[in-house]
């Protein structure tokens, strides 16, 4: 006789309770150590309000770009490539 097991889902929601629970504890362990509060915007789905998700998406964009500038113009001032001989 060969029968199959009986179809054997994981309960998502247990899990996904889970994942959230072990995230959210990792994220207060590393919040704990800021010395200063630190706003946090996170973007999962889009929102009811596309034209403000939209806006919330630039402003993020815009701020990891604006980062990234500043920390390229910070290595140029430690490290000025135009002082450097030998090109």
């Amino acid at each position: 006789m060969n029968s199959k097991p009986p179809d054997q889902k994981p309960d998502n929601d247990r899990l996904e309770k889970a994942v959230k629970e072990q995230a959210e504890a990792q994220l207060r362990r590393a919040f704990a150590r800021f010395k200063r509060p630190v706003d946090l915007i996170l973007l999962a789905e889009p929102g009811p309000n596309d034209v403000f998700a939209q806006a919330t998406r630039q402003i993020v964009i815009s701020t990891g770009q604006g980062a990234e500038a500043a920390m390229s113009i910070f290595e140029d001032l430690v490290n000025p490539y135009w002082t450097s001989r030998g090109a």
